[in-house]
């Protein structure tokens, strides 16, 4: 059986198998079990997975950006790990294609991606901030949305589609 080589079991991360396999991990950083407090999100770190170069990934923290006007601040819970698209991500592939990521997907934008890149596109996660002059999602709501791995996003308030709890 192939010996993973595999970070903190407290982080999200890709590890990739002899003979390059990879294997999708869901795994909960230390930021994503972070509880909501009383102090503003924009005054929090967050943690994200950025891809360096081909073959390396970094999980690191910096400050949440603040909200813009129409966005949703989401503080997430899951952040899915394909084993199909981020291994092409992680074999340099996409980079060397020079092509957008995901014209669909504006956290991605339109440009040609280049290192580093900051790639992820399934965040489950709640509302901790839904207050904005074109939203009016309750704080504590559960929602899907599509955005790089990160703790703490902010995201168009009509791109976070709430889910059911359970």
């Amino acid at each position: 059986e192939d010996a993973c080589a595999m970070a903190s079991c407290c982080r999200p991360l890709i590890s990739l198998c002899a003979g390059g396999h990879s294997r999708l991990l869901l795994a909960r950083s230390r930021a994503l079990s972070l509880l909501a407090s009383s102090m503003q999100h924009e005054n929090k770190q967050r943690t994200f997975v950025e891809f360096a170069g081909p073959g390396q990934v970094r999980v690191g923290d910096e400050a949440v950006p603040s909200r813009g006007l129409n966005e949703v601040t989401v503080q997430a819970a899951l952040s899915a790990i394909s084993s199909g698209t981020e291994r092409h991500v992680l074999s340099g592939s996409l980079v060397a294609a020079a092509e957008p990521a995901d014209v669909s997907i504006g956290a991605l934008n339109s440009e040609a991606p280049a290192w580093p890149l900051r790639y992820g596109y399934a965040l489950v996660g709640h509302v901790i901030d839904g207050s904005s002059g074109f939203s009016s999602t309750a704080n504590g709501t559960r929602v899907f949305c599509f955005h790089p791995h990160a703790s703490i996003a902010n995201v168009p308030a009509s791109d976070a589609r709430e889910i059911p709890d359970d």
